[in-house]
C-alpha cells in the first residue's frame, strides 16, 4: 500500500517549439516570462478524470522557434500516479499556444491527495529569472474496505477460541463478520473486550489473551501486537499521542490495578499508573481522562482523573457503586451511571446517575434508582439521556432529567447498546453461546430498521469515520 509520499523533484527536459517574434539577426528578443504564461484545464480532479490539460501561452504569435525546459514537481509520481508527453509539441507559425497532456493513472490504492506541479523553468537554455508554474491536486476515489461503517466487538466464547470483529457498511445493507481473520488470517486472541481508536488505528483489546492488536482501524491490516506489559486489559482510549489501558491485574488482588501508558509512536508500554480496584470505561474530555472503577470482581465507588500530561492520578470522586459508563454533555458536564450492588454481593443497592463538574470536579447531582434497579449502558445523543433497564430503554433530558418512569422500548435482550444521531444499536448476546446479533431501531418512531447476525456476544458498536 502506497503511504503519502515525500515531496519529490524530477526534472525532465521537454522540448516542444513555438514561434517568437524576433530581431533582424535571429534572436529572440524577450527571453523573460513575462511573455508566456501556463495553466490547467481545472485546480482540483479526481484520479479517475483521465486526462488533464496544461497550456503554454505566448503573449503574441511570433515566428522563431523556441525551446523551453519544464519540470515536473509535486508528491505524485510518474509512472505511478500518471504519464505524461512533451516531447512533441510544434505551434505552426502564426499561433501562441501549446498544450501539455498528463494521463492521470486510475489505481485502486487508497491513498492522499496528490499534487502535480509543472513549471516552465528555461527558455533556449537560459533560466528564467522567475519560472512559472501551475499546480493540480488529485484526489483519489479509492477507499478502503471498512471505511465509514460501524466496527461491532464480539468477545467470542470465553477460556476457548477467540473474539472477533464485525462490520456493518454505513447503508445497512450488508455485514462482514470476523474481517481481522479474513484480512490477515489470524485471530485476536480471547475475549475481544473493546476497541480503541488513534485516526488512523484501531486497538482491539484481548482480555484474557492479554494483548493488544494495533491494526488499521480502516484496512484492519495488522500493524503490531502489544503482549508484554498487560494484565487483564479492558478498555482503551487515546491522547496526546498515547493509549491509556485500564488493567485489573489480578482478579484476586484488589491493590495491583493500574492504567498502561502507551507510546502510539513505537506501541510500546512506557509507564504504568497505579489506581484502585476495578477500572473499566475511560472518558478523554480534552483536558483529563475519567476512569470508572466499577471494582472487577468487588464493587468500587471511584471516578479517577488522570492528567495526560503528567501521567498521574489528579483526583478522585465517589460516585454511586459499580459506575460502568460515562458520557459527556454539551455543557461539557460528565454523567456517571452506576448499577450499585446487587443482591449476591451484599446489602443491594439500586443504581444512580452522578452528574460531575468537570472544572472542579465535583459532584453537582445525583438521580438515585429504586433498590432493585442495576442500569447500564448510559448514551447522550444530542440532549437526550439514554440507558437500559432490564431489557428496557429508558429517555431522559439532560437540562431536565428525573428518572423516568414509562420506557421507549421495551422487551430487548441487551448486551450492550449505543445511540448515535437518534439511532439505537443494540448488541443481543442471544444464548450467549452462538452467534449474536445487532438490532438497529430509529428512536424517531422507535421502529425496528434492520437486524445483522455477528459474532458471539456482541458488546459494543464503534463509528469507524
Amino acid at each position: 500500500m502506497k503511504t503519502l509520499k515525500l515531496l519529490m523533484l524530477l526534472v525532465l527536459t521537454a522540448v516542444f517549439t513555438v514561434s517568437c517574434e524576433s530581431d533582424d539577426d535571429g534572436m529572440n528578443t524577450d527571453n523573460s516570462n513575462g511573455s508566456i504564461t501556463i495553466s490547467a484545464n481545472a485546480t482540483t480532479v479526481s484520479e479517475d478524470a483521465g486526462e488533464l490539460l496544461f497550456t503554454v501561452t505566448t503573449t503574441d504569435a511570433v515566428l522563431v522557434d523556441t525551446t523551453y525546459e519544464i519540470a515536473l514537481m509535486g508528491t505524485a509520481l510518474e509512472t505511478e500516479d500518471y504519464t505524461v508527453n512533451i516531447t512533441n509539441f510544434t505551434i505552426s507559425e502564426g499561433e501562441t499556444t501549446a498544450v501539455i497532456t498528463v494521463n492521470i493513472i486510475d489505481d485502486t490504492t487508497v491513498e492522499e491527495a496528490e499534487t502535480i506541479e509543472i513549471s516552465v523553468i528555461s527558455e533556449n537554455g537560459e533560466s528564467l529569472t522567475n519560472p512559472i508554474s501551475e499546480t493540480v491536486t488529485i484526489t483519489d476515489n479509492d477507499s478502503f474496505a471498512f471505511e465509514a461503517g460501524i466496527l461491532i466487538s464480539n468477545e467470542g466464547p470465553f477460556g476457548s477460541g477467540f473474539g472477533t470483529v464485525s462490520y456493518i457498511d454505513a447503508n445497512f445493507t450488508a455485514v462482514d463478520n470476523d474481517i481481522y481473520q479474513d484480512v490477515n488470517n489470524d485471530n485476536l486472541g480471547n475475549i475481544v473486550q473493546s476497541i480503541g481508536f488513534s485516526e488512523t488505528n484501531a486497538y482491539v483489546v484481548a482480555n484474557v489473551g492479554n494483548k493488544i492488536t494495533v491494526v488499521n482501524r480502516f484496512s484492519f491490516e495488522e500493524i503490531t501486537k502489544i503482549e508484554t506489559g498487560l494484565m487483564n486489559p479492558r478498555f482503551m482510549i487515546t491522547a496526546n499521542n498515547k493509549g491509556y489501558v485500564t488493567n485489573w491485574g489480578s482478579g484476586s488482588d484488589a491493590t495491583d490495578d493500574y492504567i498502561a501508558v502507551i507510546d502510539l509512536d513505537t506501541n510500546t508500554i512506557t509507564t504504568t499508573i497505579p489506581v484502585s480496584e476495578g477500572p473499566e470505561e475511560l472518558l478523554f474530555d480534552g483536558t483529563n481522562i475519567y476512569v470508572a472503577h466499577q471494582g472487577g470482581f468487588g464493587v468500587n465507588n471511584e471516578i479517577s482523573v488522570i492528567s495526560p500530561v503528567t501521567d498521574a492520578v489528579t483526583n478522585t470522586i465517589t460516585v454511586g457503586k459499580a459506575p460502568n459508563s460515562l458520557q459527556l454533555d454539551a455543557s461539557g458536564n460528565l454523567w456517571v451511571l452506576s448499577s450499585g450492588q446487587f443482591s449476591y454481593q451484599g446489602d443491594e443497592e439500586g443504581g444512580s446517575i452522578s452528574v460531575i463538574n468537570t472544572s472542579s470536579n465535583t459532584v453537582t447531582t445525583t438521580y438515585t434508582f429504586n433498590q432493585t434497579e442495576h442500569p447500564s449502558y448510559l448514551n447522550i445523543d444530542n440532549s437526550a439521556v439514554y440507558y437500559g433497564l432490564n431489557g428496557n430503554v429508558y429517555k431522559g433530558a439532560t437540562s431536565s432529567f428525573t428518572i423516568p418512569t414509562d420506557a421507549e422500548l421495551t422487551g430487548l435482550n441487551l448486551y450492550g447498546m449505543v445511540v448515535n444521531d437518534n439511532t439505537l444499536y443494540a448488541c443481543d448476546p442471544n444464548d450467549f453461546s452462538s452467534n449474536g446479533s445487532v438490532h438497529i431501531y430509529d428512536l424517531t418512531d422507535n421502529s425496528l430498521t434492520t437486524s445483522f447476525t455477528v459474532g458471539v456476544l456482541p458488546n459494543n458498536v464503534y463509528f469507524n469515520n
